[in-house]
């Protein structure tokens, strides 16, 4: 079927072609019109039948001439003659003349030109269909799009600007000149052609430019690089440009040169790269200079730019090279490099591989045949790298030293004249060693190796074919070399081993041209291994994780770290050890270096070598020392250890000849060489650690005499003539001597004096004997005279400031001269030490012996003693029964002792034994004979200690007296305190007036003592005493009087016994005195304990007193004026407050019923609060606080701590949290804690009974409409009522159920069908006020009601928010009436009733700035609340209600009340309003609701059990009432139950109106 439909399509399609083909040329336009119509439509095709319908208006819109029209019909006609069809190229034709119509003169110009285009186009025999339709295509796309693309997206080829016009040149063509941009573009990548002309042939599709400009900016070039397109080419479908002519201007580095060449470039899928192939310019000249590349850098070669990258390149299939040039600034050439290509990233880098370059320096420079290379641009910074390639692992050359520098990689700073020699590239690569050899550097097993891996030795080969050339030449045929090594070999074959040479350095190999070009290393190493030249062995190689070496290219020099040792000659053991592993190259192979230079049997150590290559020495201006190693057993031989001297010739000047200048290979055994040439005196030092104390080397040294010491690595101790002079620092005279290998293998002598003897420390004494010198020292077997004192010793040590022997005995006999007072002294084995420039003999105890002092028997002394002229001194220990003093200087007269500085222990003599008194640092005076002693204390540090009793004291002074054992205290100011040092006690404090030590009963005595602090607690003994006794044991205090805490000092307790444990623990027991208005009382408190609290170590812990005492039930204690206590009270000395755990009861005359109630809270008896809140009386059954409706009376009633009437009263007023009674007005205050401790607080709830006058009062959150179900209303407000005379919880009756109840439901309930209109909700209330007061069930009860009594009124002031559930039309319309009806109500007055206001707003809604606002614009009477918290329905700012026992009802009393808002919307005018909150003994809360607008019109609502009555004499609202669906009248609600809004009558408002009005008589 859809083929039949098909084929009767096309044939109508053909039908309707054939008759508009067929149209006669004179035929009328409204017979044209009717055949074109048939044919556009015939297909049913929607773009033609668009495309017609947009033709007509076209046609006779005026656009076009009468001409013009002839001219459409004849080009339509010759469209359709040529099968174009109607919903392509028809289609295309008629879009087309909207943009061709118009009487401008452009418009009239272009469409002539398009019409002259498309009728020769039309008449060329050799158009195709394709080309027609790409015709009528491209000029539609132009025309409509202004794009050379035919894509639909945001993207393409847009032409701006411009002007197009039609012509014809052998083809069609549509020429668009002046156009201001040309633009492609796609999501990633764009570029643009600015002021171009752009060509379209619009049968062939092809697209091409004259002129414009184009940039690099995209790829992060500046704007001012730009090139000029001649002419050019678009393929948009490729998104592709090119240019074979185009004009570059590249300021930076072209100045203004225009550089020629061709241009490419296309958008990228992947955006644009800087890194990328396009924009795309090659210049035509192939050898162009590129100047500022950087500071003194040029390119030479083709200029290339791709992306953000400029190339130098060679031509293709050339041998042509490109240059990087770099000039100082003086002009002079610093680096030449040539390679095949560089690439420069502007302004940053420059990079080339395989380039041969030099770096030059003055004379010097730094080239490599082959090697990457990295310019840092902007730092001026060149990084040098060998790649695997074997061309690149050719070393480099330094030729000012000489040496070829076998490195990966180098980097020179062009600005600082200097390279860095190995730095390391990747973190994880392993870094290799770099080695520099001497440009003669050979080495036979290199020589070896390489024949090894070729498997004949090609070098020598080489060699030896270079020389039987006709023409010798280092240019050389590697085929004809190949066919040298063996016939019949080509290039190919020995590649690898010309390779390998390559790396080495002999060689470079080019395999493309089979040419090999020969280095003088070759010849080095043939002719050496032949012997036929001299050669060296300087090779050092740099081994280190940081940089090798560190060229100034400046100076020349190289300096080298990581140095390994270098061997110069291994058979005559010569080598450098260089310190720090560094050695410095300063010119053609000289060396700079501190280390170690090994010449043979010799070791020279030193900080300034130098290596002079050519004179082949090393220089030494000031050797640290020399070490010489000498044969074991005095003959060379093999395999002979070489043991050293022990003695080191020190601070040497002079040379190491190293071998003969033409011998430096070593090839010819000269037997002088090595040798060391000293010039000048050199030293021997005998300061080895065991005599260092004895000879200090700037006095006592042997001076040699310069000498010479040849054939090193033969030397023995036949060949050593060392002579020269001992200086020994004033022992004896100079004595010249020849130094030979002594016993201990030092160098030294052995000599004798003569028989007067020899001068001994000057003309202080002589000694005779044998003298020995050598690593012991300076020794003498004979006998030493000083005065008349006479010594003898095989073994005495002469010192330069002393000398030294042992005495078996040593006794001074007493001496009472007073010039001259001396102790007897006896001693046994004793050191005795000559001082000749101290004019003293030292002995000392040997072995652990001591000096018995006085005679006694008692007093010992364990130290040095000190004879002198005038005086006995000595440093040490004097101990005896009662005491033990040290100190450095003792002065002993006959009987008495002083010292200056002196630790003293004295020790207790209680039995107990131990260290009664310990001081530091102090002056002391001992009089033995008086058995008395005095101290004073140097310092200011407390430093006296008593550790028997643990204590110390500040106390700087004291007196002992040895006989009767008292010390006695100076307690001065500041120096009267006395600190525990038992660490149990925390440094216990207290200080005291009078302070006696008795070291007999081991206990301190302190009189005067204010106070002692403990814990918290500041504690004042009842006697001013405090003894302490063993261990730091305070005695107990009685009497005393404890005052805690420190700080605040809130509690005091009296008559207290205590005893103290140390600082911060204490136990005690007292009385705590508690006076509250007239009730002068006291609490006992028997468990007082101050102790650690908290977490933490235990030593950090803080520290708390705390107390109990028990309030017995008969005792009659108040803990406020009115409120009576027992159980237990609890004191924290931090807190103000006590703790109270037990039962209270407010004892006030107007409440004479008050219930006991348990207290379990904190309170300040200053200003006590009690917690309310969950209060339980004695049995465990709630209390209640606050205004409260009674279940069986029906009255709301205020409850204070005590049962209520029924457990299910419902709270008005929630007055739990705490109270206080507050005495200066005679109220008792209950509720939130905020509320009681902050006056100024308005935001919780309060409850006030006034007991002067009986009034109980309150505001905060109500209850009224508390239990409303679905609709809400929240209420703050005060409420207010006298205080009931019978205020007395009555027990609840038993209830006697004489009937089933079978609903529970209120007794007004109407029985009127629901969904009607009625009035008898009200009707049923009004008529059964008999009803029983339960008004809940039908239940009988036989309880006998009470007789009426009045009960006083209970008066309320709300602001109260009200929500309902009201489809959303209805509350427009009433917002809307009474919003507009307030302008001529009465004003607000809420500016008379702000701190009423601020309250309701702080309590109704959250904080925040909306609302401060609300509260700042209260002032202005205006209650206006931002919707974003105030959407309630009705919001009323201030309303009088009162409780009517007889409607169960809170009903307001004044018919103008405050509205401040209704939906959100501000109001703040007073409307006439009656409320009515219904509060029944059983089931939820009613509200009824009337309102009316000063124009009269009113609404009313009433709610109960889920039913909304509403009635207005709104007509506009109650019609939309009656509009509205049923399913937004009755809703489903989430207990699943309904929510039903209902209409009533009229009279059901004006019944609710009588009803409220009545209440309260003339009120309302």
């Amino acid at each position: 079927m859809r083929f039949y439909l098909l084929s009767v399509l096309l044939c109508l399609s053909l039908s309707a072609g054939a008759q508009l083909a067929d149209l006669a040329a004179d035929a009328e336009l409204p017979a044209f019109e009717e055949q074109l119509e048939t044919y556009m439509t015939a297909t049913r095709n929607d773009r033609a039948r668009t495309a017609y319908a947009n033709f007509t208006g076209t046609l006779y819109g005026g656009g076009l001439t009468a001409e013009q029209q002839q001219r459409v019909k004849s080009a339509t006609v010759a469209l359709a003659r040529a099968n174009v069809r109607a919903e392509f190229g028809m289609a295309d034709y008629l879009e087309i003349l909207a943009y061709l119509s118009g009487k401008e003169k452009e418009k009239q110009e272009l469409f002539a030109g398009f019409h002259d285009v498309l009728e020769r186009t039309l008449a060329d025999p050799a158009l195709t269909p394709a080309g027609l339709t790409n015709l009528l295509e491209n000029s539609l796309n132009y025309l409509s799009r202004g794009r050379l693309d035919r894509d639909s997206g945001p993207y393409g080829w847009k032409v701006a600007g411009g002007t197009p016009s039609f012509t014809y040149d052998a083809v069609p063509l549509l020429v668009v000149d002046k156009v201001q941009q040309l633009l492609a573009s796609m999501k990633t990548d764009s570029f643009a052609i600015q002021e171009t002309k752009i060509i379209i042939d619009l049968t062939n599709n092809r697209f091409m430019g004259k002129g414009g400009r184009t940039d690099w900016q995209r790829v992060g070039l500046p704007s001012d690089i730009f090139v000029r397109l001649v002419d050019y080419q678009v393929d948009p479908r490729l998104n592709h440009l090119t240019s074979d002519s185009a004009h570059l201007q590249y300021p930076t580095y072209f100045g203004d040169r225009i550089i020629y060449g061709s241009f490419e470039d296309r958008l990228q899928s992947g955006g644009p790269r800087a890194a990328g192939d396009v924009p795309e310019f090659v210049s035509d000249n192939p050898m162009l200079v590129v100047d500022n590349i950087g500071e003194g850098m040029r390119m030479r070669g083709r200029f290339e730019l791709h992306g953000g990258r400029a190339y130098a390149t060679t031509e293709e299939g050339t041998d042509g090279v490109v240059y990087f040039d770099v000039t100082g600034e003086d002009g002079s050439r610093k680096m030449q490099a040539q390679a095949t290509q560089f690439v420069v990233v502007p302004g940053e880098r420059l990079t080339g591989q395989k380039v041969k370059l030099a770096l030059y320096f003055g004379q010097d420079s730094l080239v490599h045949p082959s090697a990457s290379i990295d310019v840092d641009i902007k730092e001026a910074l060149v990084k040098l790298k060998r790649t695997e390639s074997s061309s690149d692992a050719a070393p480099f050359y330094h030729s000012m030293n000489r040496f070829n520098i076998d490195a990966d990689n180098i980097n020179v700073y062009l600005r600082g004249d200097s390279a860095v020699v190995g730095r390391k590239t990747v973190s994880f690569q392993e870094k290799g060693d770099v080695v520099l050899e001497s440009e003669n550097y050979f080495d036979h097993r290199d020589y070896l190796q390489i024949k090894a891996l070729a498997g004949f030795h090609p070098l020598e080969l080489i060699y030896r074919y270079r020389a039987q050339l006709a023409y010798p030449t280092d240019t050389l045929s590697a085929n004809s070399l190949a066919d040298y090594f063996q016939e019949g070999l080509t290039a190919k074959s020995i590649e690898s081993a010309l390779f390998d040479l390559q790396s080495r350095g002999f060689l470079s190999y080019d395999p493309e041209k089979a040419q090999v070009i020969l280095k003088p290393k070759l010849a080095h190493y043939v002719e050496s291994e032949r012997e036929a030249k001299d050669y060296d062995k300087l090779k050092i190689v740099s081994s280190t994780e940081e940089l090798n070496a560190f060229l100034d290219l400046k100076a020349g020099t190289i300096l080298v770290e990581g140095v390994r040792p270098i061997q110069l000659n291994a058979r005559k053991q010569v080598a450098i050890r260089p310190f720090a592993e560094q050695v410095a190259i300063v010119g053609d192979r000289n060396l700079d270096f501190g280390g170690q230079v090994y010449a043979g049997g010799a070791i020279l150590s030193g900080s300034d070598f130098h290596f002079k290559y050519e004179p082949y020495y090393i220089q030494f201006d000031s050797v640290k020392y020399i070490d010489l190693f000498l044969p074991e057993g005095g003959e060379i031989k093999d395999g002979v250890q070489r043991l050293s001297t022990a003695s080191r010739i020190e601070n040497v000047s002079g040379y190491v000849l190293l071998d003969a200048p033409k011998n430096k290979s070593g090839s010819e055994n000269i037997g002088y060489f090595p040798s060391i040439q000293t010039r000048g005196p050199s030293y021997i030092y005998y300061d080895q650690a065991d005599t260092a104390s004895l000879y200090s080397r700037d006095s006592f040294y042997f001076e040699l005499v310069p000498f010479s010491l040849n054939n090193l690595d033969s030397l023995t101790e036949s060949g050593l003539g060392l002579k020269g002079e001992l200086v020994s620092g004033g022992i004896f005279p100079r004595m010249a001597r020849t130094l030979s290998v002594q016993e201990d293998g030092s160098l030294g002598f052995v000599t004798s004096t003569d028989s007067v003897g020899q001068m001994a420390y000057g003309d202080r004494g002589t000694y005779t004997g044998e003298v020995t010198l050598n690593n012991s020292g300076l020794v003498g077997n004979g006998t030493f005279r000083y005065l008349e004192a006479e010594i003898t010793s095989p073994e005495i040590v002469f010192g330069v400031d002393s000398a030294t022997t042992v005495a078996q005995s040593f006794v001074l006999q007493e001496s009472t001269d007073p010039a001259r007072p001396v102790p007897q002294v006896v001693g046994q084995e004793v050191n005795v030490t000559f001082r000749p420039y101290g004019d003293s003999l030292v002995v000392t105890p040997r072995d652990g012996g001591t000096f018995n002092l006085f005679g006694t028997g008692d007093h010992r002394f364990d130290g040095s003693l000190v004879l002198q002229p005038k005086a006995l001194r000595g440093g040490g220990t004097l101990e005896w029964s009662q005491a033990e003093v040290a100190s450095a200087d003792f002065r002993f007269g006959t009987k008495t002792v002083n010292v200056d500085t002196a630790t003293v222990n004295i020790k207790s003599l209680d039995g107990e034994g131990g260290i009664a008194l310990t001081t530091t640092n102090v002056s002391g005076a001992f009089d033995f004979d008086r058995s008395t002693a005095e101290f004073r204390n140097n310092g200011t540090e407390q430093s006296t200690e008593m550790p028997y009793i643990q204590f110390k004291t500040s106390s700087d002074r004291f007196a002992w007296d040895m006989a009767g054992g008292e010390i006695k205290f100076n307690t001065g100011e500041g120096k009267d305190r006395f600190t525990s040092i038992n660490p149990d006690q925390d440094t216990l404090t207290f200080t005291g007036n009078t302070a006696v030590y008795n070291t007999l009963e081991g206990q301190l005595e302190v009189g005067g003592v204010p106070y002692i602090v403990s814990a918290d607690a500041r504690i004042i003994p009842g006697d001013s005493a405090i003894v302490v006794r063993s261990g730091g044991k305070v005695a107990q205090l009685t009497n005393a009087r404890i005052i805690a805490d420190t700080l605040n000092q809130y509690h005091v307790i009296n008559r207290a016994t205590v005893d103290i444990a140390g600082r911060k623990e204490y136990t005690a027991s007292g009385f705590y005195q508690y006076n509250v208005g007239d009730h002068e009382q006291e609490v006992e408190l028997q468990d007082i304990v101050g102790t650690r609290v908290g977490m933490g170590l235990r030593s950090e812990k803080a520290t708390a007193t705390r107390a109990k005492g028990e309030i017995p039930e008969e005792t009659e204690f108040y803990i406020d004026d009115k409120t009576r206590f027992y159980g237990t009270i609890e004191l924290d000395a931090g807190s103000k407050e006590l703790a109270f755990d037990g039962f209270a009861r407010i004892e006030a005359e107007k409440l004479p019923a008050a219930e006991w109630f348990v207290v379990q809270s904190e309170g300040d008896k200053n200003n006590l609060v009690l917690k309310t809140e969950g209060v339980l009386d004695p049995s465990g059954k709630p209390l209640y606080t606050g205004f409260y409706l009674s279940k069986p009376d029906r009255h709301v009633y205020p409850a204070m701590i005590r049962t209520p009437d029924r457990r299910v009263d419902h709270p008005i007023l929630d007055a739990a949290g705490v109270f206080t009674y507050d005495e200066d007005r005679d109220a008792f205050l209950f509720g939130d804690s905020v509320r009681i401790n902050d006056p100024a607080s308005v935001e919780g709830n309060l409850m006030v009974f006034d007991h002067a006058t009986g009034t109980v009062s309150g505001d905060g959150l109500l209850g009224i409409g508390g239990r409303l179900k679905y609709i809400a209303m929240k209420t703050y407000g005060t409420i207010s009522m006298q205080l009931p005379e019978q205020f007395q919880p009555e027990a609840e009756p038993e209830v006697a159920i004489n009937e089933t109840t079978t609903e529970t439901s209120d007794s007004t309930a109407a029985e009127g069908e629901g969904g009607t209109l009625t009035d008898n909700m009200f009707l049923l209330e009004e008529e059964t006020e008999e009803a029983p007061a339960t008004d809940v069930t039908e239940l009988k009860l036989s309880v006998a009601a009470p007789e009426e009594e009045r009960y006083p009124e209970t008066n309320a002031e709300v602001m109260a928010a009200i929500d309902l559930i009201l489809p959303a039309p209805l509350v427009a319309i009433m917002t809307n009436d009474l919003v507009s009806g307030a302008y001529s109500a009465p004003q607000l007055g809420i500016n008379q009733r702000i701190p009423f206001a601020t309250a309701g707003i702080a309590n109704l809604f959250p904080a925040g700035p909306d609302r401060e606002r609300a509260i700042a614009g209260l002032s202005a009477d205006a209650m206006d609340l931002a919707p974003a918290v105030n959407r309630h329905t009705f919001l009323f700012s201030d309303m009088k209600l009162r409780w009517n026992t007889d409607y169960q009802s809170f009903v307001s009393t004044q018919p103008l009340n405050g509205l401040a808002s209704v939906a959100g919307k501000p109001i703040s005018r007073r409307f006439e309003s009656y409320l009515e909150v219904k509060m029944t003994t059983g089931g939820d809360d009613r509200l009824y609701l009337f309102i009316k607008s000063p124009s009269e019109t009113y609404y009313f609502f009433g709610f109960k059990d889920g039913i909304l009555n509403v009635v207005s004499n709104n007509n506009a609202f109650m019609n939309a009432l009656r509009e509205t669906k049923p399913k937004d009248l009755v809703l489903e609600m989430e207990d699943g139950l309904t929510y039903e809004i209902l209409e009533v009558t009229p009279g059901t408002a004006q019944t609710f109106l009588r009803r409220v009005q009545a209440a309260f008589g003339s009120d309302n």
